[in-house]
């Protein structure tokens, strides 16, 4: 993730960032709950870590296939007043013209065409295999509403056997899952869910230091079980 001015950061998604999190490339389409999900953690990992914050901002996402197994993306902040410009070489609608295809439509595009560059490499070599993702890790997902973090869980009850603790910051609530391979399909298949109860999934490794310095531990083992056992729906 790189800064290129004020209102544009550059993006790279390599294969490995779809591998790790399960995505199916060929699924990846605009306004499904994988690419909301995809977009809010690099909006949130991008103010964290580079002050880009765009609350009160309309955003425009241009993207090309820049290597076989490589997408870039750029992410401009709209002023508003501000005409938009691809950048050069890019070949994008404006999106102001509501008769022109999308550029979400576009990115969606370029999604399948990775996943075809992807297929037709066919034997990659031992450097192109995919990446198997490191257990044990941690997931954390954000709810601002405290009730629809407990009817998610309702709906999870298998989840009460994954190591998990919860936090609370600035009126939210963090709850982190400890992922193994074991567990993995399962704490997927929450998060992915969680984006329909205003849940949104975080990078660890830059809020776990936020929440261990800023935030209140609120149940240090054992959240879910404890969760489920005092909150009933």
């Amino acid at each position: 993730m790189q800064i290129i001015d004020e209102n544009t950061i550059k993006v790279v998604l390599t294969k490995k960032d779809f591998q790790i999190r399960n995505i199916d490339i060929k699924r990846f389409k605009p306004g499904s709950t994988i690419y909301r999900q995809l977009v809010l953690e690099i909006m949130l990992q991008a103010a964290h870590e580079l002050n880009f914050k765009a609350d009160d901002c309309r955003v425009v996402v241009e993207g090309h296939v820049s290597k076989p197994n490589e997408i870039t993306l750029l992410i401009t902040k709209l002023v508003a007043g501000q005409p938009f410009k691809p950048a050069e070489g890019e070949q994008f609608d404006d999106p102001h013209d509501t008769k022109a295809a999308s550029n979400l439509d576009r990115l969606s595009s370029m999604m399948n065409s990775l996943a075809e560059m992807a297929a037709a490499l066919g034997s990659a070599s031992e450097e192109e295999a995919a990446p198997v993702p490191c257990f044990p890790s941690d997931i954390i997902i954000s709810f601002s509403d405290f009730e629809k973090m407990i009817e998610l869980l309702h709906r999870f009850p298998e989840l009460k056997n994954v190591a998990s603790s919860l936090y609370e910051h600035n009126d939210s609530y963090f709850l982190v899952l400890k992922v193994y391979a074991r567990n993995a399909k399962l704490v997927v298949k929450f998060r992915n869910l969680a984006v329909e109860y205003d849940g949104v999934q975080l990078p660890a490794d830059t809020f776990i230091p936020i929440l261990q310095e800023h935030g209140s531990l609120i149940i240090k083992k054992g959240a879910v079980p404890m969760l489920l056992r005092k909150f009933n729906i």
